[in-house]
């Protein structure tokens, strides 16, 4: 997943000098070093992607091999791995923060936006409310992640 997530990264570098932010169970599982086995890789964009550019992305993700998954999602999909875009606006409802608030992270060739354990554990107790993931059944992964970054916390000495 995480050689996936470098190849969108680059493409959104490269083609619209958008700085990613890597999101949900992928992007936590990395900041606290913990698998959680996800089924997709939830990346974060400017709020013009999932609207008026979402055409251009979709041409550029299908040039390099993505097929268009769910187009109300914007979920694509490329060798069995998926990708989730959503607007990076969400996050200052979700966390309290903002995309300049992050750390960014120049990897592998690539530049990208990383939450911190604690903008995770906003998330993840702003989640634990949210009918929709109730609705889909995802409270205990949920749970099983909060109680993952409070660990990390713990034993990183991190308040």
């Amino acid at each position: 997943m995480l050689k996936t997530f470098f190849e969108i990264t680059k493409i959104l570098n490269r083609e619209f000098d958008e700085t990613p932010v890597l999101y949900g169970s992928f992007g936590l599982g990395r900041v606290i070093e913990k698998d959680f086995d996800p089924d997709d890789v939830d990346v974060l964009v400017s709020d013009e992607f999932v609207h008026t550019k979402c055409k251009d992305l979709r041409r550029v993700l299908e040039e390099n091999g993505y097929t268009l998954r769910d187009e109300k999602e914007h979920e694509f999909i490329k060798n069995g791995v998926k990708l989730a875009f959503a607007s990076v606006l969400d996050l200052k409802n979700l966390i309290g923060s903002t995309r300049q608030d992050l750390e960014i992270t120049d990897e592998s060739s690539v530049r990208f936006y990383e939450l911190l354990p604690k903008h995770y554990l906003n998330l993840y107790q702003y989640l634990e409310a949210d009918a929709y993931r109730h609705k889909l059944g995802k409270t205990k992964k949920d749970k099983e992640k909060l109680e993952a970054i409070l660990d990390y916390e713990l034993r990183h000495k991190i308040s």
